[in-house]
């Protein structure tokens, strides 16, 4: 190509050499001659002064060259096009190409010849101007994605734009189905580490924009398919945290991986279950002077749980978790130890949540798929502990947590549970029957229904306990049939009621006043009925 001149390479060249030259001179002459002084002063002996002044000579000798040839042939290739297009635009607006022999022709091909130097000039001038614009547009690109202006990722499309435009220099349908999400793909299937890093960096920017959804389906699509599973495992590998990975690459893939679970399949990638494992396990590599775990483990140890409640949404990824016992109970490890109570709710609030939505998410999870992790919960005497303290706690009641426990608790089989005694299954019921009769106003309404269901399914299951341990919540359930502020109240409490007369097979002193408590309301709630049906 005839206008396609490399001037940034030629430029490298001159700067190479010159410091290549300078590095020769201290490495021959300088570095040298500090050895032999340093051996001579050893023997008391004085050092010679010749290799110093060898070494200033040689120095301005090269200063002269540089100076004389070098600077005169960088600026030759930074402006000589400009120059010979300044010369031929002054050329083709004078025209005073002289009398000559065969003048006739001579004329046209100057100015052919005058015009293609001034049409060179013209597109290098276009060209030095587009290299300029280019840190606009670098910054237009960060702006759009609300990023660090200065940070790594303004880095990282910077290289995009200098590839794509070196790329489409050399053959313009280089920019053909190539974008930042692609070209960050590309970037991460590299063996260098520097170019994992980047295509990272750009990855996790672009999954962290909730808005971009073309972008992370693409994301999705890409690694999600056959020819990127060096990518995901990778990423996986990454997360090791055994291994003396880098710090940002691990948080990178950590965060990556949680926005693309529903792409990955750990059947594929039998070492990813170790190595989203070995993030749990943190908190037992602790520096000697600090028993407490630091903060990045603790968030290492969140991402860990962030990571595996997104795969187990996925049910053949739920599976293949269930069936790692160890890991299972380095789930439940937040919540047994009960880091919450212990040292500080602010502190270790988000990993006790990141834990019990896992636990939560698996012990819910329909068929037999959850039964290792139920099985495992109500055998743990210090998991159920932890889950009642958080029950009975007035700080941890305003957090999600609260939900969370009712939510695995309920489905714990209460009935074979040799860790859960039948006071602590009472105890249970006795605080869900507290929260759903509770007054609507201290109590949140998404905690009193979830309390409800509950109660109701427990009332079915486990009738006799239910009346047992708790009979006073039988009057409980009574008034609620007429003074719940919600229908949707004086419906549980009905159902459940329903359920203990129901299934409730010993004929005692709990059985006896339930049928009381029955025969009281039964009229009232008919004459409501039947004055409805009325209006």
């Amino acid at each position: 190509r005839v206008f396609d001149v490399s001037l940034n390479e030629k430029l490298k060249y001159i700067r190479r050499s010159y410091f290549g030259f300078l590095r020769a001179i201290y490495a021959t002459v300088i570095d040298r001659r500090w050895r032999i002084r340093k051996r001579r002063n050893a023997d008391n002996k004085d050092p010679s002064m010749a290799r110093l002044l060898i070494a200033i000579t040689i120095l301005f000798i090269q200063q002269l060259v540089f100076a004389v040839i070098l600077c005169p042939l960088a600026a030759l290739y930074l402006c000589g096009l400009v120059i010979t297009g300044g010369i031929s635009l002054w050329r083709l607006i004078r025209r005073d190409y002289g009398e000559v022999d065969g003048g006739a022709n001579l004329q046209p091909a100057l100015n052919v010849l005058y015009s293609l130097a001034l049409f060179q000039g013209v597109l290098f001038c276009y060209r030095f101007f587009s290299y300029s614009a280019g840190d606009g547009l670098v910054s237009k690109v960060v702006e759009e994605y609300k990023l660090d202006k200065e940070g790594p990722f303004r880095k990282s499309v910077k290289e995009y734009l200098r590839q794509t435009r070196n790329g489409c220099a050399k053959d313009p349908s280089f920019i053909k189905e190539r974008n930042l999400v692609t070209y960050a793909v590309d970037l991460m299937k590299f063996e260098s580490s520097g170019s994992y890093l980047s295509g990272a960096r750009i990855l996790d920017a672009l999954l962290a924009q909730s808005e971009l959804k073309e972008q992370h389906s693409m994301i999705a699509q890409l690694i999600g398919s056959a020819s990127c599973s060096q990518i995901v495992e990778k990423l996986l590998q990454a997360l090791d945290s055994r291994s003396r990975q880098d710090k940002e690459i691990m948080e990178l893939a950590a965060r990556i991986v949680v926005k693309l679970a529903g792409e990955i399949h750990l059947k594929r990638f039998p070492q990813g279950i170790l190595c989203i494992s070995s993030l749990l396990e943190t908190s037992q590599r602790q520096p000697d002077d600090d028993s407490a775990p630091s903060d990045e483990f603790k968030s290492l140890m969140k991402q860990g749980l962030v990571i595996l409640d997104s795969l187990a949404a996925d049910k053949h990824n739920c599976s293949l978790i269930c069936e790692d016992q160890s890991l299972l109970f380095k789930v439940m490890a937040p919540i047994s130890s009960d880091m919450l109570h212990l040292i500080d709710h602010d502190e270790w609030f988000s990993v006790a949540a990141a834990s019990l939505q896992v636990m939560c998410r698996i012990v819910t999870s329909p068929g037999s798929t959850g039964e290792n992790l139920r099985n495992q919960i109500h055998g743990n005497k210090e998991v159920i502990s932890s889950m009642e303290q958080i029950l009975e706690c007035k700080t941890c009641r305003k957090h999600k947590l609260y939900i969370l426990v009712i939510k695995i608790l309920t489905k714990l089989p209460m009935d074979a549970a040799p860790g859960v005694g039948t006071k602590s299954r009472g105890k249970f019921i006795k605080t869900m029957a507290r929260i759903l009769t509770s007054d609507s106003e201290t109590q949140d309404s998404s905690i009193r229904k979830l309390a409800g269901e509950a109660l109701a399914m427990l009332s079915e299951k486990y009738a006799t306990i239910f009346l047992k341990e708790n009979g006073g919540v039988v009057d409980d359930l009574s008034r609620m049939l007429f003074n719940a502020d919600h229908n949707a109240y004086r419906i549980t409490a009905a159902e459940t009621l329903k359920h203990l007369c129901m299934h409730y097979k010993e004929n005692d002193d709990c059985f006896k006043e339930l049928m009381k408590t029955m025969k009281d309301v039964t009229p009232k709630v008919n004459f409501i009925l039947f004055s409805c049906s009325l209006a």
